[in-house]
């Protein structure tokens, strides 16, 4: 399991969104490019960094698009719960 904070990487992704709600820093460069196939969380939404960005439902969805594998993504979180529970 990873968790993606609030830091933006404009020199990699070309703007200014946080690594949670970047598709090119989850998607495209962790788990592309560096072959990471656990689960991907975020950190609190609700921290000044995202509060001040976006309203906590659009944070949430920004968050879910960065990972264009929703599914492949819902069952490694399903797994983990599994193996804690």
């Amino acid at each position: 399991m990873i968790i993606a904070g609030h830091i933006s990487c404009p020199d990699i992704t070309e703007d200014s969104r946080s690594a949670i709600s970047s598709d090119v820093l989850i998607t495209d460069l962790l788990q592309g490019e560096m072959g990471f196939e656990g689960a991907v969380v975020t950190d609190a939404l609700n921290m000044e960094a995202v509060a001040d960005n976006y309203t906590a439902d659009r944070a949430a969805l920004e968050a879910i698009k960065a990972e264009d594998r929703i599914d492949e993504s819902m069952y490694r979180l399903w797994k983990l719960k599994a193996k804690w529970m």
